[in-house]
Order: structure tokens, then C-alpha cells, then sequence
């Protein structure tokens, strides 16, 4: 039975956080905008190009427009820091969570921590979740692109759900996920995933497209 429950951290996070904060000089995206990751799936060895382009930034939500390829899916999140509307990778399937699952608030810092339980509603499945997260440290982190300074968030999921086919699945998951400050926006650096279906892959950010780099000296 294909067992496949991955879903995604917003990839990209218009949000200020705290003037404590290395987040606190960052400004929200805005229309026009492009962000750009590297997808390695590790079972397949493959390597993908992802994409996202804001269509509209305000004070309570943000849409935009995911691109995989040929692939392109309309995704909406409701407030900054949050998952409402988006895409769940491994399978790149349009997910709703209800209610949104929480990332983190504008007031983020090492030590934060905070459970939620959440429904998923893919094209495919339906699950529920119950999740533990951690602002674990604040670190430098290299990546493709240069050096930046950047908190590490921890998430551990225990779900169950039900695909369309009436097949049954439970397990549990971990991401790891950095977030730094990129040309004064609040970016998605990199995040690690693997789940107890022997699911591996992570993402990493190659060049926000439209947005000048400025990595940490």
C-alpha cells in the first residue's frame, strides 16, 4: 500500500518577526516576487526545480502561484507564519490543512515551542495530525548561494488518514526547517524531511530569482 502523507512548510514566509529578533528588519514580499528552490528526493535520486511567484501580499494572507515543471497550482495561505492552501511534496498534490497549521509568530526565538493538531485534505488522501514544534538554536548555515544567519525549527508529526482508494496508513515524521533573512524578507533557507515510510528528501534555496542575495559576511 503507497503510503505517502508529506506535506509542506510554507517555502517562502513574508512575515516581520521581533526587534530581538535576526528577523526584525525584514519587509513582506511583494506582487512580482519569485523565489526558487532545489528539490532532491533521496529514493529516487532525482533533482526538481521549485518555484513560487506572489500574486498578492497583504496584512492577513498571501497567494501565489506554485511552479514543478509543467506544474503550476494556485496556493493561499491565510496569515503569515502559517499553512492553509498549499502543496504537499512528495507526491505534489494540492492540501488543505484545517485549521492552518502554525509555523511561527512574528515574536520568534530559541526556546519557543507549541503542539497543534490539524486535518490534511490532499486530491488523494485525507489524514489527521497531531504535531510537536521547536525553535531549537540560532546558527550560521551555508547553503548554495552564500552564508546566512538563520533560526532552526523542528517539527515532529504523528498522523493517520485514509486515501481515496480506502487504504489505510498511519506513521510519524520529522522536518527540520532554517529560516534566515534574505535582501530584508523572511526566507525558507532549507529544510530536511524524512517520515517512518522511509520517505527522504529536503529542499534548499538556489537564488531568490527577483530579489538581490545578501549573505552574511
Amino acid at each position: 500500500m503507497k503510503k505517502f502523507f508529506m506535506y509542506v512548510l510554507a517555502l517562502a514566509l513574508p512575515t516581520a518577526a521581533s526587534s530581538q529578533s535576526i528577523l526584525s528588519n525584514t519587509t513582506p514580499f511583494e506582487n512580482g516576487n519569485q523565489i526558487t528552490y532545489v528539490f532532491k528526493d533521496f529514493r529516487s535520486g532525482k533533482t526538481s526545480e521549485l518555484s513560487y511567484f506572489f500574486d498578492e501580499i497583504n496584512d492577513t494572507s498571501f497567494v501565489a502561484r506554485f511552479k514543478k515543471g509543467e506544474l503550476v497550482i494556485p496556493i493561499k495561505s491565510p496569515r503569515p507564519g502559517t499553512v492553509g492552501d498549499e502543496v504537499c511534496l512528495g507526491n505534489f498534490e494540492k492540501c488543505s490543512f484545517d485549521p492552518p497549521m502554525k509555523l511561527f509568530d512574528k515574536n520568534i526565538k530559541v526556546g519557543d515551542e507549541w503542539s497543534q493538531s490539524f486535518k490534511v485534505l490532499g486530491e488523494t488522501f485525507s489524514s489527521d495530525a497531531a504535531q510537536e514544534v521547536k525553535v531549537t538554536k540560532q546558527e550560521k548555515i551555508k547553503i548554495q548561494i552564500g552564508e546566512f544567519d538563520a533560526f532552526k525549527i523542528v517539527a515532529k508529526a504523528k498522523f493517520k488518514g485514509v486515501t481515496t482508494k480506502g487504504e489505510t496508513f498511519n506513521g510519524n515524521e520529522t522536518i527540520d526547517l532554517w529560516v534566515g533573512n534574505v535582501s530584508n524578507k523572511t526566507v525558507l533557507l532549507k529544510m530536511n524531511f524524512s517520515n517512518s515510510f522511509q520517505d527522504r528528501w529536503n529542499i534548499e534555496l538556489t537564488h531568490p530569482l527577483n530579489l538581490a542575495s545578501t549573505p552574511v559576511k
